[in-house]
């Protein structure tokens, strides 16, 4: 149960975070990607503003403040920068592999930048050996180009960045299905306990040992527990009254079967002897079976009742006391014992004449 639970919850917590976060992170990567470009087209477009400062009245762009703007700009970034003349010749690079003086016509997007176009997008470069995106931006100084501004990234490094964006929404989705492991298998831990104690409980009573289980938990839990407590309270009276009622029916029987006994014996030694004394010891020993009988009876109604007590009733205590010395005058003449009963009479009771007798 306990590894349900905990399956239960920690699929609810997971089928959550796949239909939240996965759109989510998609929708995360498609932004920081084309934040990424965004990001090229502003950098560009500014950059060609400030270029356009450093045209002289010829329209030519001076290659020196060039330098220093390109090396201002990377200073602060990490995007490769590329600026050439109004002829396409890099004057300035933030690309070590580039050399200055070097002719950039033959790359598309500086060739579209020289006809005055915006060129965005990306290609294939031998340069990089990667898919390079870029921005190239045209510096217009009055109705001519004076110069093309090219900033550019590398495909991987795009990636690798919108990665990293999504490796943090993955790792927080992750902690987020650890947290619900972690409390799946407490809260699974405090509901399944009581359950647990419960089993230990009913194990004992299968046993016969006594068993009591604490009421805590849940409502329905507390509960159950009173419920098994109460029925392990009944369990217990009903043994031990089984136990008392096997204690005293071998107690009640032993005293009618010992004096059946007994009347038998002397109707066996007087048949041939004293015929009258030998009947009366069998009508004694009928009694005594009628006696038997009726206790019998009795000890049967009494398991029934569950161990309630027997029925009273008003009878005189006297002829109660003349009818037992008159059961065990015989057993008694054989130990040369004499049993009298001396009673004023009178003498009533409410009480179990069954219980009194024996």
């Amino acid at each position: 149960m306990k590894r349900n639970f905990i399956l239960v919850i920690v699929g609810i917590v997971a089928l959550v975070v796949i239909v939240r976060d996965v759109p989510f992170i998609a929708h995360v990567a498609r932004v920081e990607r084309e934040r990424q470009i965004t990001r090229l087209e502003r950098d560009a477009y500014v950059l060609a503003g400030q270029a356009r400062e450093l045209v002289d009245v010829n329209g030519n762009l001076g290659a020196s403040e060039a330098v220093s703007l390109v090396d201002e700009f990377s200073a602060n970034s990490a995007i490769d920068v590329v600026v050439t003349d109004k002829n396409g010749i890099l004057i300035a690079s933030s690309v070590s592999a580039n050399r200055v003086g070097e002719d950039f016509k033959n790359r598309p997007e500086i060739a579209s930048a020289l006809l005055g176009n915006f060129a965005l997008g990306g290609r294939q470069s031998v340069t990089v050996s990667d898919t390079l995106v870029y921005a190239a931006i045209p510096i217009f100084f009055r109705d001519s180009v004076a110069g093309v501004v090219r900033l550019s990234r590398p495909q991987t490094v795009i990636d690798r960045e919108v990665n990293s964006q999504v490796r943090q929404l993955v790792l927080a989705a992750g902690v987020a299905v650890l947290i619900a492991i972690i409390a799946g298998v407490a809260l699974a831990g405090v509901v399944s306990a009581p359950l647990r104690r419960l089993q230990d409980a009913a194990e004992d009573l299968a046993q016969g040992r006594n068993a009591v289980v604490k009421p805590d938990g849940p409502k329905e839990l507390r509960a159950l527990a009173r419920q098994f407590n109460s029925m392990s309270d009944r369990v217990s009276q009903m043994l031990s009254q089984q136990k008392r009622f096997a204690g005293d029916a071998a107690h009640q029987l032993r005293t009618p079967l010992t004096a059946l006994r007994l009347r038998l014996e002397q109707a066996h030694q007087n048949l041939r002897v004293d015929t009258a004394a030998a009947g009366s010891n069998l009508e004694a020993a009928l009694k005594e079976t009628d006696r038997l009988s009726m206790l019998t009876e009795r000890m049967l109604q009494l398991a029934r009742s569950e161990g309630q007590v027997l029925v009273t009733e008003n009878f005189d205590v006297g002829i109660l006391c003349r009818e037992i010395v008159e059961e065990w005058s015989a057993l008694a003449g054989e130990s040369q014992v004499s049993v009298v009963a001396e009673t004023n009479g009178g003498l009533r009771v409410d009480a179990s004449r069954f219980a009194l007798h024996e």
